[in-house]
Protein backbone atom coordinates (compact mmCIF):
# COMPACT_ATOMS: atom_id res chain seq x y z
CA UNK A 1 0.00 0.00 0.00
CA UNK A 2 2.76 2.58 0.91
CA UNK A 3 6.09 2.66 -0.83
CA UNK A 4 9.25 2.67 1.43
CA UNK A 5 9.92 6.03 1.03
CA UNK A 6 5.92 6.97 2.34
CA UNK A 7 6.59 5.04 5.37
CA UNK A 8 9.25 6.93 6.31
CA UNK A 9 7.22 10.25 5.32
CA UNK A 10 4.60 8.73 7.98
CA UNK A 11 7.17 6.98 10.59
CA UNK A 12 9.91 9.52 10.97
CA UNK A 13 8.06 12.88 11.78
CA UNK A 14 5.78 10.82 14.50
CA UNK A 15 8.92 9.15 15.52
CA UNK A 16 10.32 13.02 16.05
CA UNK A 17 7.40 14.17 17.70
CA UNK A 18 6.38 11.61 20.09
CA UNK A 19 10.90 11.76 21.27
CA UNK A 20 10.52 15.75 21.33
CA UNK A 21 7.26 15.29 23.84
CA UNK A 22 9.29 12.73 25.77
CA UNK A 23 12.32 14.57 26.43
CA UNK A 24 10.30 17.43 26.80
CA UNK A 25 8.42 15.86 29.64
CA UNK A 26 11.17 13.81 31.49
CA UNK A 27 13.23 17.34 31.25
CA UNK A 28 10.65 19.70 32.52
CA UNK A 29 10.96 21.62 29.23
CA UNK A 30 7.57 22.73 29.49
CA UNK A 31 7.89 23.86 32.91
CA UNK A 32 11.04 26.02 31.88
CA UNK A 33 10.35 27.48 28.92
CA UNK A 34 6.46 28.93 29.04
CA UNK A 35 6.03 29.05 25.28
CA UNK A 36 7.67 25.53 24.25
CA UNK A 37 3.77 23.85 24.76
CA UNK A 38 2.51 26.28 22.13
CA UNK A 39 5.26 24.97 19.80
CA UNK A 40 5.01 21.28 20.18
CA UNK A 41 1.52 21.51 19.48
CA UNK A 42 2.07 23.78 16.50
CA UNK A 43 4.56 20.90 15.23
CA UNK A 44 2.12 18.20 16.36
CA UNK A 45 -0.65 19.41 14.23
CA UNK A 46 1.90 19.36 11.32
CA UNK A 47 3.02 16.18 11.67
CA UNK A 48 -0.81 14.92 12.46
CA UNK A 49 -1.99 16.64 9.39
CA UNK A 50 0.94 15.81 6.87
CA UNK A 51 0.68 12.14 8.14
CA UNK A 52 -3.57 11.87 8.04
CA UNK A 53 -3.45 13.78 4.91
CA UNK A 54 -1.05 11.55 3.64
CA UNK A 55 -3.08 8.50 4.52
CA UNK A 56 -6.16 9.76 2.94
CA UNK A 57 -4.74 10.37 -0.22
CA UNK A 58 -3.18 7.29 -0.38
CA UNK A 59 -6.60 5.36 -0.64
CA UNK A 60 -6.85 7.62 -3.96
CA UNK A 61 -10.51 8.21 -3.81
CA UNK A 62 -12.02 10.11 -5.98
CA UNK A 63 -15.29 11.97 -4.44
CA UNK A 64 -17.90 14.02 -6.95
CA UNK A 65 -21.69 14.88 -6.52
CA UNK A 66 -24.43 16.60 -7.71
CA UNK A 67 -22.61 19.31 -6.30
CA UNK A 68 -19.78 19.86 -8.19
CA UNK A 69 -15.91 18.71 -7.71
CA UNK A 70 -15.42 17.67 -3.97
CA UNK A 71 -11.64 17.23 -4.57
CA UNK A 72 -11.21 19.26 -1.53
CA UNK A 73 -12.65 16.95 0.66
CA UNK A 74 -9.60 15.20 1.61
CA UNK A 75 -8.25 18.53 2.80
CA UNK A 76 -11.74 19.26 5.13
CA UNK A 77 -11.62 15.50 6.28
CA UNK A 78 -7.92 15.62 7.12
CA UNK A 79 -8.05 19.21 9.01
CA UNK A 80 -11.29 17.77 11.28
CA UNK A 81 -9.59 14.52 11.76
CA UNK A 82 -6.63 16.00 13.24
CA UNK A 83 -8.78 18.74 15.30
CA UNK A 84 -10.55 15.82 16.94
CA UNK A 85 -6.74 14.73 17.84
CA UNK A 86 -5.95 17.78 19.57
CA UNK A 87 -9.65 17.96 21.05
CA UNK A 88 -8.47 14.16 22.42
CA UNK A 89 -5.23 15.24 23.37
CA UNK A 90 -7.14 18.24 25.76
CA UNK A 91 -9.38 15.57 27.65
CA UNK A 92 -6.61 13.24 27.79
CA UNK A 93 -4.56 16.45 29.71
CA UNK A 94 -7.78 17.29 31.90
CA UNK A 95 -8.40 13.18 33.10
CA UNK A 96 -4.29 13.35 34.17
CA UNK A 97 -4.77 16.82 36.07
CA UNK A 98 -7.66 15.43 37.44
CA UNK A 99 -6.75 12.25 38.69
CA UNK A 100 -3.13 12.57 39.68
CA UNK A 101 -3.16 16.31 40.30
CA UNK A 102 -0.92 17.69 38.09
CA UNK A 103 -0.83 20.89 36.00
CA UNK A 104 -0.63 20.11 32.72
CA UNK A 105 -3.60 22.69 32.07
CA UNK A 106 -2.88 25.43 34.00
CA UNK A 107 -5.91 27.97 32.72
CA UNK A 108 -8.70 27.78 29.89
CA UNK A 109 -6.49 30.25 28.18
CA UNK A 110 -3.81 27.47 27.97
CA UNK A 111 -6.43 24.72 26.41
CA UNK A 112 -7.48 27.27 23.58
CA UNK A 113 -3.73 28.19 22.47
CA UNK A 114 -3.03 24.62 22.19
CA UNK A 115 -6.00 23.63 20.41
CA UNK A 116 -5.70 26.80 17.78
CA UNK A 117 -1.90 25.36 17.46
CA UNK A 118 -3.19 22.38 16.47
CA UNK A 119 -5.47 23.94 14.13
CA UNK A 120 -2.52 26.78 12.09
CA UNK A 121 -0.23 23.49 12.49
CA UNK A 122 -2.74 20.86 10.82
CA UNK A 123 -2.93 23.56 7.85
CA UNK A 124 0.68 24.02 7.68
CA UNK A 125 0.79 20.05 7.50
CA UNK A 126 -2.18 19.78 5.04
CA UNK A 127 -0.68 22.20 2.77
CA UNK A 128 3.04 20.52 2.67
CA UNK A 129 1.79 17.10 2.09
CA UNK A 130 -0.35 18.25 -0.57
CA UNK A 131 2.80 20.14 -2.10
CA UNK A 132 5.07 16.81 -1.79
CA UNK A 133 2.71 14.39 -3.73
CA UNK A 134 1.86 17.18 -6.44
Amino acid sequence: MFTVRERLAIVTPLFLLFALHAAASVEHWYFYYPHFDDFVHLFGGVVSGFVVYTVLKSFDVRVSSRIGDLSWMPFVVALLAVVAIGVGWEWYEFIKDSLFLSHTQPSIADTMSDLLMDTVGAAIGIIAAYASRA
